[in-house]
């Protein structure tokens, strides 16, 4: 992208990703898809990529799959700072739900007990 990209015409391009800094370097990425939008000045270009997280396990082992928390790109050629993504598991959402519904559920049922006493101590 580097040396071509001020040559380009303004439009969308499919381009290439291929592996860097490491045995698997200058090979194309499987799986990997991008898009380079080039503006017609030249400046703020987009591009849009796509790499399967087993894509990156092939560039780097050690990565593990099952327990990713956060991704951190970074590639000069297009940034001068690096782009970080993490995300949350579902888990404290569905802990959450269940809370949301059992409290109002768990009030009732306390509320319908009350009453039955209260009419107990009624009746005697």
């Amino acid at each position: 992208i580097t040396n071509q990209v001020n040559e380009e015409k303004p439009g969308i391009y499919e381009v290439e990703v291929k592996h860097r800094n490491g045995s698997m370097s200058y090979t194309v990425a499987e799986g990997a898809r991008a898009f380079l939008k080039v503006s017609e000045n030249h400046k703020n270009n987009e591009l849009e990529l796509k790499i399967p997280l087993s894509t990156l396990k092939e560039q780097n082992p050690a990565i593990d799959l099952e327990h990713i928390s956060m991704i951190e790109f970074f590639t000069p050629n297009l940034m001068y700072r690096r782009i970080s993504g993490s995300g949350a598991g579902t888990a404290p959402f569905v802990a959450a739900g269940v809370a949301l519904a059992g409290i109002p559920l768990f009030g009732a049922i306390m509320k319908k007990r009350a009453e039955g006493r209260k009419k107990e101590q009624d009746v005697k």
